[in-house]
């Protein structure tokens, strides 16, 4: 929790001084680095699956946030981005179990979402899009009976505001069709899962791959070609040890950590 607030704080300090002082990237850059050592720090901490979700939960908030800002501009998205860190580090001081610290990270991670899709709408092309999945993220929080149904709430509308930020990158057919095969995976996944930890990792994996697209897409001079190479592997053989779906919930949001974590390095 101090991390996290130290975190808050290196954000407010940066972004308090107009635009000479968050276009220098080697603040963005020392602020990812920080946030991922946060995450290696954790994971060795970790003794359980569910503890190990959480640390990827937050640290995909604190990404996404480096993210929201730097596209945020002189636009008053950025007040609003740090509002929801904000709320990430209250709800988590209410929160009295494991699985409530892992919805509030990813339904942070929604919001976070929901703002980087605003801001990337430039046209206004996917304003009923995005206006649509976060109607549809508020009614289904109100109408999720417990704790699960709301972690699958945030993970499942993470995966449909991703998918429309895939989409407002898509620079080739191909990327399109690849954005389609994920979202017909996404729904086939939902149909064929047996209980809410399936729609779980459902959701965790779909999401994992549309920040794949995401990072490809960005990476025009082929700077983080092998990395993404690398995590693609290490999400492929990951999944293929997984002992649980606990585990392979664990592999979807760590591999969503890091690509966002490229993403966010691609963009400063």
């Amino acid at each position: 929790m101090k991390r996290l607030l130290s975190f808050t704080l290196c954000l407010v300090l940066l972004f308090s001084f107009g635009a000479t002082a968050y276009a220098a990237s080697t603040t963005y850059t020392d602020t990812i680095q920080a946030i991922l050592d946060n995450y290696d720090a954790n994971n060795d901490s970790c003794d359980t699956a569910l503890q190990q979700q959480v640390n990827g939960a937050y640290r995909l908030v604190e990404l996404l946030s480096v993210i929201a800002v730097q596209k945020a501009g002189k636009s008053g998205y950025k007040d609003i981005a740090l509002e929801v860190l904000d709320s990430l580090g209250e709800t988590d001081d209410a929160c009295d179990t494991v699985k409530q610290q892992l919805a509030n990270g990813v339904y942070r991670s929604a919001e976070m979402l929901y703002i980087i899709a605003t801001e990337m709408d430039k046209s206004g092309r996917y304003n009923d899009l995005i206006s649509e999945t976060y109607d549809r993220y508020k009614s289904s929080e109100k109408s999720a009976e417990n704790v699960e149904h709301q972690i699958v709430n945030g993970l499942y509308r993470c995966v449909e505001f991703l998918s429309i930020i895939a989409s407002e990158n898509a620079s080739t057919s191909s990327h399109t069709d690849l954005i389609s095969d994920i979202l017909d995976d996404y729904s086939n996944g939902d149909d064929g899962a047996d209980s809410v930890l399936q729609q779980q990792v459902n959701g965790a994996y779909r999401m994992a791959e549309c920040l794949m697209l995401i990072a490809l897409e960005l990476d025009s001079p082929g700077t983080y070609t092998d990395l993404i190479g690398d995590i693609l592997d290490s999400y492929t053989s990951n999944d293929k040890s997984a002992a649980n779906a606990n585990q392979q919930l664990v592999n979807g949001l760590y591999r969503s950590v890091e690509l966002a974590a490229i993403i966010a390095y691609e963009l400063a």
